[in-house]
């Protein structure tokens, strides 16, 4: 294992030193240098050849040594306003699965919706989609997993092998694709999207800024509709022949009634969700047809001060300061043992991906990719979504969705720039492609997690999810094109 290590590394090594040796961009080295820098940290990310978190670091040493940018620069990217969003959601999500509100919400929400085979499925779809809108689609993923083995086990003693298998296919990829699908409704529902959101203020700083409410314009009906279609394919390819009662209500209100009463722990946690939701949706102005509403930020006079980072930390040092019963004040909501909990990983990925979004555009690189792309201008703008997007899943299906995001994002943002359109066009779905990669076990953390539960194996993922990459697809063209 070592000697593959040493091995993958001194391939990388050697690519790069052969870039910086053999300029791409001959008129413009320092966007030569930049890709180069790019081509390592993708291969590193993609083979882990070094930690996640690790590589991510990378820009800090080798910027400023090829004089791409300034330490003090760079090192802003590792701690900014949207890592601060992140960090906050992240908070919230710890606190519910501490609490075990997270469990409560998807058994009151499958006790709602029935217990017949599509039942149970669109059940444990809305649940999942639902949570992941607001916490990490992976946390979700892993919440809702081992409530779906109890039921597949309590359903396997009451039909055959083959139909239960079948069920649990089902039931397993609607969690994963649910979490990926589901995420994408909201700003921070997956990391793509808050990586697209600062992309997009660093490249375009003089248009108007995405906000937690605006993008509800776009990922609810993406989301949506994407729910729709993989909950049509489930059902046509896996549950055609599944009986249609499969376990009776008693079951979830079984499971329901051994959480007990609500604590008054969950009570203040699910307070402040809701609180912090309001203030996101209302922090600047909701324009509707008919009339506005005021954004709470311009009333204070805070418009120009806060963002959507300010709220989630908010929302965070609240939990941190609420007592769990006001019993006993010392016990908290969250403690200094819930800051151990952070996938602090994820966040340095999240500042390697900005540091990379900002060489990019600093050095130059991303015009003089997008130029290099100028035979695109001729093609209608559902050709180049199409391609894009196809791009995009492509490259997600074997590395991080969020590396993958902010290495194509800020040459898509060039695009749009030398195309004279507005960028949301191709950025949008650039980001969602990101997150619709739903074919291999490595292509999400959620598909990892299901196929960890050895139900599933690699030809049903497959099968499946190259339907879904293509629904995917030609559903986001087709979005696109019509708001075009």
């Amino acid at each position: 294992m070592k000697k593959i290590l040493l091995f993958k590394f001194l391939i990388a090594s050697l690519f790069f030193i052969i870039l910086l040796i053999f300029p791409l961009f001959p008129t413009n080295p320092i966007a030569s240098r930049m890709f180069a820098v790019v081509v390592l940290m993708a291969f590193f990310w993609l083979t882990e050849t070094l930690p996640l978190g690790v590589t991510s670091l990378l820009p800090v040493i080798l910027f400023p040594i090829l004089g791409i940018d300034s330490t003090s620069k760079i090192s802003g990217n590792y701690m900014n306003s949207t890592i601060f969003l992140f960090l906050g959601g992240f908070f919230l999500s710890i606190a519910m699965e501490k609490w075990n509100l997270h469990r409560r919400i998807a058994l009151s929400i499958l006790n709602l919706m029935g217990t017949s085979k599509y039942s149970i499925v669109f059940g444990f779809a809305a649940a999942t989609a639902l949570m992941s809108m607001f916490i990490s689609n992976t946390a979700t993923a892993m919440i809702m997993l081992p409530i779906a083995l109890a039921i597949i086990n309590k359903i396997e003693d009451n039909i055959n092998s083959n139909q239960s298998r079948k069920f649990a296919i089902a039931l397993l990829l609607v969690i994963a694709y649910s979490a990926s699908i589901g995420g994408i409704a909201t700003l921070i529902g997956t990391p793509p999207n808050l990586v697209l959101m600062r992309v997009y203020e660093t490249t375009f700083s003089d248009l108007p800024r995405i906000t937690f409410a605006s993008w509800l314009f776009y990922g609810i009906p993406l989301s949506l509709g994407m729910m729709i279609l993989m909950l049509l394919m489930v059902s046509i390819v896996f549950l055609r022949k599944v009986p249609s009662i499969l376990l009776s209500k008693t079951e979830i209100k079984t499971q329901l009634l051994g959480l007990g009463k609500m604590q008054k722990s969950e009570i203040k946690i699910l307070s402040v969700f809701f609180f912090i939701i309001f203030l996101w949706m209302f922090r600047e102005p909701l324009q509707l047809d008919w009339f506005t509403i005021p954004g709470w930020g311009d009333a204070l006079g805070l418009g120009k001060f806060v963002d959507d980072g300010t709220i989630g930390i908010f929302g965070a040092i609240i939990l941190f300061l609420l007592p769990a019963n006001f019993n006993d004040m010392s016990i908290r909501i969250l403690n200094k043992e819930s800051i151990k909990s952070v996938p602090w990983e994820i966040i340095l990925l999240f500042g390697g991906g900005f540091a990379l979004a900002s060489g990019f555009e600093s050095s130059g690189l991303s015009k003089e990719i997008a130029q290099q792309l100028e035979y695109m201008h001729n093609l209608p703008v559902f050709a180049i979504v199409l391609i894009i997007g196809a791009l995009v899943t492509t490259l997600t299906e074997f590395s991080s969705n969020t590396a993958t995001a902010a290495t194509m994002l800020p040459v898509v943002a060039a695009m749009a720039q030398v195309m004279n359109i507005n960028p949301l066009i191709l950025m949008i779905p650039a980001a969602i492609s990101a997150s619709f990669a739903f074919t291999m076990p490595i292509s999400t953390p959620p598909n990892a997690i299901v196929f960890s539960s050895g139900r599933l194996k690699i030809k049903d993922m497959l099968f499946a999810g190259i339907l879904m990459n293509i629904l995917g697809l030609i559903y986001i063209v087709l979005f696109f094109s019509i708001i075009n």
